[in-house]
Parts: C-alpha cells; sequence; structure tokens
C-alpha cells in the first residue's frame, strides 16, 4: 500500500485521492502512469480490469497499489517524458514505496517505428534495468474518440481473433494484460522470500 501522511516533495506529482475503482471489481492490482498528456494510460487502463489511471501522477493514497506501469507514445517528445518519469523514484520524486512494474509504449501510427526512435526506446528502455517494455500494438478504432472498450481481466481466455473493440479486447492487450499480471506476482513472490 501506498505511504500515508507524507509530504509531497516540490517538483513532484503525486495522486493524494484513491485511484478510481470499477463498481463491484476490488481495488487496481497495478497503476497505469501517463508519461505526458495523451500517452493512453486511459485507454490501457479501460482494457485491463486491474487496472487503474493515475492521471499523470505517481500513486500515493494509502490504499492506493505502487505497483506502476509507466506509458508513453513512441515519438522522441513521449520517450523523453518516459526517461524523466523513470528516473524520478531515484530523484525522490515518487512516493517511497512506488514501484515501476515497467514500460508501455502505445504507437502513434501504423508501421515500423522510425530508427532514430527505435534506438532511442532501447536508450531509454535501459532505465529499466531488468523490468520489461511492452508496445502495444495499432488499432484502428483508436486513432479517435475511443469507443468504450472491453476489459481483460487474470483468467480471461483470449479471443481467438481480434474483433470490435467493445466486445472483443484485442490479443496482444490481453497478453500484455497477462504478462503485467505475471510480473507482479513474481515482484511480491520475491518480496515476500525476502522478508526474514
Amino acid at each position: 500500500m501506498a505511504t500515508s501522511s507524507l509530504e509531497v516533495p516540490p517538483g513532484a506529482v503525486w495522486r493524494t485521492e484513491p485511484l478510481e475503482q470499477r463498481l463491484d471489481d476490488p481495488p487496481p492490482l497495478f497503476a497505469v502512469l501517463g508519461a505526458h498528456p495523451w500517452a493512453g494510460a486511459s485507454t490501457a487502463a479501460a482494457m485491463w480490469a486491474p487496472a487503474a489511471d493515475t492521471e499523470q501522477a505517481w500513486p500515493a493514497h494509502p490504499t492506493s497499489t505502487p505497483l506502476t506501469v509507466v506509458v508513453a507514445q513512441d515519438t522522441v517528445k513521449g520517450l523523453r517524458a518516459a526517461a524523466r518519469v523513470l528516473r524520478e523514484p531515484d530523484e525522490g520524486l515518487a512516493p517511497p514505496d512506488a514501484v515501476v512494474v515497467g514500460l508501455l509504449i502505445r504507437p502513434t501510427r501504423p508501421g515500423r517505428l522510425r530508427k532514430d526512435v527505435a534506438a532511442f526506446r532501447d536508450t531509454v528502455a535501459e532505465l529499466l534495468d531488468d523490468r520489461p517494455v511492452w508496445t502495444l500494438p495499432w488499432l484502428d478504432a483508436l486513432s479517435g474518440q475511443p469507443p468504450v472498450l472491453a476489459s481483460w481481466a487474470p483468467g480471461d481466455v483470449p479471443a481467438k481473433r481480434d474483433g470490435p473493440l467493445d466486445t472483443v479486447v484485442p490479443r496482444r492487450v490481453a497478453e500484455i494484460g497477462e504478462q503485467i499480471c505475471t510480473r507482479i506476482t513474481t515482484l511480491r513472490d520475491q518480496h515476500l522470500a525476502a522478508v526474514p
């Protein structure tokens, strides 16, 4: 759980209110922090039932999960913002119990990533040490106003083929959700093994 009654350091952006919880769902398992406006955090959080959007702030409420996935666009500007956010825990600008689970990259256009952006992405990934970088697929339906989105939950069987986003979670989105949850289980097990 996030630490209570801490003073937010100057220059830090913390969400001191609880993360939003879906009706009849358990509290969010992980937070999705957009590194910049339009990063795609709210869309990603909507497609994963165990997630909540932090609205570009570190989760810092005592009842909020400290487990955070940082999201950025696949542009140099987006990746610079991600690098800034990924450095914040080491700079004392994130809550002390904040845990970066990994980095999620959202494409801004279909097709291959430009070589300079791919090289910069690899440089930013070095800030993660052994933590993963996931890339969402390009989804035409999300290029405009996002529709009401279907939501993946742990244990859901992925659809055999992609379909309308309001009824089917794309396979790759479900796979990433499963990988995030597996990563969180590993982190929890490592933490429990380290506790005397």
